[in-house]
């Protein structure tokens, strides 16, 4: 799906509802082992927050009560500034735990350029490369571009493959021909080649 004017519209690009384990080495093991204690303690110390953001807050009620505007206010403050904190090692728990458990993942995207200009083609990819960069993934995402091998072209030769090939070299991103099919590129993508990544 490639945003235009404002709404999604239909393209060529479908996923084939792949979640590719990529191989598991001691090294993605170990990052995800750490990956789940980093987000065992800053859920600890979210929670630690938490509760000094309630007992400041009870404080706050108190004050307020007994008619202390000025401690009921400063104790307010002081748990608002607790409960901050304890959204961000909460994000950062969440971040951590979705890590963790998407190491080793890397789902495959699928574009059909076949029957299009090299203009177009590589429109749509760009539009393509940038929502997928969007995605939020530690592995990337592959996204694999049939161009076929040319057997459409006016004299037989293959453009768009050629045109795939050398914008992805520019662009820097990991690629490669599909081993036993010429007509296809796979292209990994990461999250640093989405729109930002110019």
């Amino acid at each position: 799906m490639t945003h235009e004017d404002g709404g999604w519209q239909p393209v060529l690009v479908r996923s084939n509802g792949l979640k590719e384990r990529t191989g598991a080495s001691a090294k993605d093991a170990a990052d995800k082992e750490r990956s789940r204690l980093q987000s065992g303690k800053a859920r600890q110390i979210a929670h630690i927050y938490f509760n000094f953001r309630n007992v400041f807050f009870q404080q706050a009620n108190a004050a307020y009560n007994a008619g202390d505007g000025k401690a009921a206010a400063e104790f307010s403050r002081r748990g608002r500034q607790y409960g901050e904190l304890a959204k961000q090692f909460r994000q950062a728990s969440n971040e951590e735990a979705y890590k963790a458990s998407n190491l080793g993942i890397r789902n495959t995207f699928v574009m059909d350029l076949h029957g299009m200009h090299v203009t177009e083609a590589m429109a749509l990819l760009e539009r393509q490369m940038d929502a997928l960069g969007r995605l939020v993934s530690p592995e990337g995402v592959l996204l694999k571009c049939i161009t076929g091998w040319g057997a459409h072209s006016a004299r037989g030769i293959a453009l768009i493959k050629p045109a795939v090939l050398d914008w992805a070299k520019q662009k820097g991103c990991k690629h490669f021909v599909e081993p036993g099919n010429d007509g296809v590129v796979i292209v990994h993508v990461t999250p640093n080649d989405g729109p930002h990544h110019r």
